[in-house]
Order: structure tokens, then sequence, then C-alpha cells
């Protein structure tokens, strides 16, 4: 404020003016107001008075003190186990500093959250956090500090501590043919103690320490395995580690040696009609080795190698048959394998005849899709009226089971493994002893099998690669039945609601594939049937007028298609069973 006063009563204008700062409400007028810059010091205010002839100034000198904010310190590490900290508010200017602390997360609390400091005063703020409740880890936050001449921040990290974590390893130890001591490891992978016991829970197997606590740093418990009055042979152990974390579980296996063995593959071979040679796998069913002969006072049979030694190998003899000067009918000579003290008798069964014995009985095994062809195809009738000797029996799902010449079901199953016909699960039937396999090799001389429409759904180059390998396979197993014919069968295509151009085109070069010479030349017990031929059209996919619904996908050919289909199969397995072996 300025006070002025003229003699003459004249009017009287005000005007100021100031080297720093400003004045916010304008700088006219006998009073007004100035705003301080930022930066303490002193700074000069000057008003002019003017009445209108003459002027007349005066100057103030104005004192700016400003407080200054300093925390120290600028972060808070409370560790694993820390649960109260603090830092210090201190004003290092000149001015009085008002300051408000606020934090944001309910883990984090402060004893005083505001306060007014004096210049050259400090105040401690405690930082108070609580883990409960929350997930092991790292949490972070801050404090911030607000004051109307600036602003900071303490970072707060935190860790909430994992419990002890127990680790194995190794998870398995081998003591294989004389080791008697092996030793496994204990750690924690968690942030808190781990305290464990041990416990064998073989009676041959001893375990020490049997207790212990493990921090950071590792535990070795050694497994002492007895082998004094163990028999030949393999076993197994097990050691368990009980700890406040749960139990874990080393597995333990031990070989005590066995005296060796004589083992054959095969006791009987049969070389049917037209086989000559067939093999005889020697092997040695204990440990250590020994030496074998192979003899016989037959000269219909012949053998090579005659003799040698296995230990962990496998021994193939080629056994020979030769027919030449034999008598028509069925011939049964024996040989011997001796070895370790053993004898073993092979028996070596085959046919001698101008003509084989005609195959009259055929068996189909199929799903829905086959059901159907069966049915609406009338097969049955159109082999019975092709040949009345021909007896025609089928196997639906194994709930369905077994269906008899005339048509009826029989109640019984063989039970095809996993119920599954796609080409994983024929893999399965024929490469593997199962029961379904050899109930169909004893029941049944004319064999056809094929899988449902959901296995022309070749997704890509290696699935179509993968089907080639399992038919192979196949193929290998079906040549050790010269006596059966097999009739193989492509899958039906699927409907053009249910598959792309991509898997189409595969699904034909499979069906080509099955058919080529590439997979049946030189297997003169094997017949093929292309049943996708049958059905699809040039895209590769079911015929329209073969699809029993245009408006969805049902890939299940119609009843028109199985009446088409139905002779050329009939005719095909009749055909099979005639020109046989």
């Amino acid at each position: 404020s300025v006070s002025a006063v003229d003699e003459d009563t004249d009017h009287l204008d005000y005007t100021w003016a100031a080297d720093g700062g400003f004045f916010p409400g304008g700088f006219v007028g006998a009073d007004v107001t100035w705003s301080p810059p930022a930066s303490m010091g002193t700074y000069y205010a000057t008003v002019t008075v003017d009445d209108g002839s003459a002027t007349v100034a005066d100057t103030l000198a104005l004192q700016v003190a400003v407080p200054g904010l300093d925390l120290s310190p600028v972060a808070l590490d409370f560790g694993f186990e820390e649960t109260d900290l603090a830092f210090v508010v201190s004003n290092t200017g000149d001015g009085p500093l008002q300051w408000i602390a606020s934090v944001d997360p309910l883990w984090l609390t402060l004893d005083t959250g505001y306060g007014l400091l004096a210049p050259g005063s400090t105040a401690t703020v405690i930082v108070s956090v609580d883990r409960t409740g929350l997930g092991p880890g790292l949490f972070e936050s801050r404090v911030s500090i607000a004051t109307p001449f600036g602003n900071g921040q303490v970072t707060v990290s935190m860790n909430v501590p994992r419990p002890g974590r127990l680790s194995l390893s190794p998870t398995a130890l081998d003591f294989g043919l004389d080791e008697t001591v092996l030793t496994f490891d204990i750690t924690n992978t968690g942030d808190l103690g781990l305290t464990w016991t041990t416990q064998s829970l073989t009676a041959w197997i001893s375990v020490g320490p049997t207790s212990g606590d493990t921090g950071e740093e590792t535990d070795t418990i050694t497994v002492t395995a007895d082998r004094a009055g163990l028999a030949p042979g393999d076993h197994q152990g097990v050691v368990a580690v009980a700890t406040n974390d749960g139990a874990g579980f080393v597995s333990i296996t031990l070989h005590m040696i066995s005296p060796p063995v004589l083992a054959l593959s095969a006791h009987t071979l049969d070389f049917g009609y037209t086989t000559t040679s067939r093999e005889l796998d020697i092997f040695n069913g204990g440990d250590g080795s020994f030496t074998w002969t192979v003899s016989s006072s037959s000269t219909a049979l012949a053998f090579a190698p005659t003799a040698g030694t296995v230990s962990t190998e496998t021994d193939v003899v080629t056994v020979t048959v030769d027919r030449s000067g034999l008598p028509a009918g069925v011939h049964s000579h024996d040989f011997i394998v001796a070895g370790n003290g053993e004898t073993e008798t092979v028996t070596a069964e085959f046919n001698v005849s101008g003509e084989p014995p005609a195959l009259t009985n055929l068996f189909f095994l199929h799903h829905s899709t086959g059901r159907n062809l069966i049915e609406e195809g009338s097969v049955r009738s159109r082999l019975a009226a092709i040949d009345g000797d021909l007896d025609f029996w089928d196997h639906d799902y194994n709930s369905i089971g077994v269906m008899n010449p005339n048509g009826s079901l029989t109640g019984d199953s063989y039970n095809i493994p996993g119920d599954n016909t796609d080409p994983d699960g024929l893999h399965t039937l024929w490469t593997t002893s199962n029961s379904a396999r050899a109930a169909i090799l004893a029941n049944h001389e004319v064999i056809a099998f094929k899988s449902c429409y959901p296995a022309s759904d070749i997704t890509s180059t290696a699935m179509l690669d993968q089907y080639k390998a399992w038919y192979l396979d196949i193929r290998d197993f079906l040549d050790t039945q010269p006596d059966k014919v097999f009739v193989i069968m492509s899958p039906p295509p699927r409907h053009r609601l249910a598959t792309d151009s991509g898997d189409a085109a595969r699904a034909r070069a499979f069906a080509d594939w099955l058919g080529s010479s590439d997979y049946l030349s030189d297997h003169s017990n094997l017949v093929y049937f292309d049943f996708f031929d049958h059905l699809a059209n040039s895209s590769n996919m079911l015929r329209y007028d073969f699809e029993r619904s245009h408006s969805d996908s049902d890939s299940h050919p119609n009843t028109l298609a199985n009446q088409t289909v139905g002779p050329y199969f009939a005719a095909a397995l009749a055909a099979a069973a005639g020109g046989a072996r």
C-alpha cells in the first residue's frame, strides 16, 4: 500500500513495477497484490504517483524466503522380514514448509500423514507394511509427499516370502548290477525354511540322514541297498521325503544277476502251402551269455546259421522247408534248439498239395458305414447268390459285436482294442498281441477291414505319412499269415461340408497309395477294395447324390450309395475267396 497527499487536491494515479514476480490483480492503484518469484532473494517494487503535472516515486525492498523439501532416504526396502521403516522430511529452505503424505495400497500405512516445518527442522515418518493375505512375490509402491513448493516421493519395496519348497535331484536311482550306495539331493526352492524327514518304504533299502532342515544349502541323502538275499531279476523300491511342503519320492531300481535262460520267439512255425522260409528268434531271457545249436533229424528242414552265442542281442535263425518228394497233406517236423544245458522243441508245420482248399469263411470288421453297406447294399444275399458255400461274418462296434452268416447277433464280441478302427486302432489290432487278433485269425479265412470316414480327415502331409507308416507295419504282420487273405479297404470320403480341398486331396492320395504296386506288389495274400473311389466325386468328396443330407455335414453315404457299391463289394469278397493262395 502507498499513501500520498497532493496539496492542490489533484487526482493522483498510482503505478507499480517490480524486478521480479508479478501483480496478479494488476499494477495500478494505491493497494496492489504482488506474487513473488520462486527463488529466494531481495526484490524491489517501485510505485510512481502522478498528479497530472508532476510525479514522485518510492521503492520497497522485499525479502523472499522459500522453503525447501528434502526426503531421506528416498527408497525403503522391507525385504522378507521388516515391518517398520522410517524416512525423514526436512525443510532446507528459509520459509515454513507445509507437507502432506499419501499412500495407495492397503498393505502400506503411515504413522503420520502431514506437518508444518520451520526452516531447518525435520519430521520422521514411520512406514509400516502388512503381508497378511498377500501371495508370495515382490510388491512395490511409493509414499507421495506434496507441498506448495514442490513434491517428492519415497519408493517402497517389500517381499512376501514363498514357503519352503521341496526339490529332489535325481528322482530316480538305478543301482544296476553292482552298486550298493547312491545319493540324491534335497534343495529348497522357497524363501522360508524347509523341514524334512526321509523314510525307506522298502525293506532292503536304508537311508540317512533321516531328518533335517534346509535353507539355502543343499542336503545330500545317502541311500544304501542291501543285496543279500534278493532273488535274481529286477527289484523296485521307494524312498519317501516328507516336508512341511508335502511329500516327494525317489524311485529305486536294482537288478540282481540271473543265470542265462534259453528263450525262443515261437515254438511252432506255420509255412502254409507256399512259404519256404520262416525266421526264429533265439535270445537270452536272463543275464550272462550261452552258446546255442539247432538240429533236426528231418531232411525236409535246413537251418542258417546252426549255432551261435547270445548275451543281450537276439540271434535270428532262418528255417527253410523243402517240400520236394513229400506226399500231399499236412506235415509236421520237429527240430531242437539247445543251449545253456536246456533244450526246446520247435515244430515246423507245412502243407504239400497241388491245390489248396477253397476259402469259404469271410469276415468284415467295420463300424456304422460298414453296417449300412451290408444292410442297404444287400451284401449277404449277393454273396449267397454268387456262391452258396460262402459264410459271411461281420463285427460292428464292441457293444454290438459279431453277426453270423444268418444276419443274427451272436451275443459275442472280439473286444477290438479301444473299439478303434481308425488307422491307429487298426495298427494296434494287427501289430500287437491281443485277444481280438487271435480270435479273428482263428475263426476266419478271408478278412476285410476298413476305417470309417473320420480317417479321411487327413489334415497334413505328416499325418498322411503316419498313415502310410502304420499300414506298412500292418502289412509286415499280414505277411506272416500266408494262409489268410486280407481285403484292405480305403476309408470313405467326407461330406463336402465336413472337409476342405487339401484334406480331401490327401484322403485321395492315401486311397491311391493303398492300391498301388508300392504297397501291394509281392504280397499275394493282400486284396484291395477302393471304397473311397466308389463314393468320391472329382473333388475327392462324397458325391452329391450319395449325401444323406445336403444341408448338414453327415458323411454317412446314403441308401443309393450303398445300393450302388454293395454289388462291387460282394464281388470283391467272393473273388478274394476264390482266388486265395
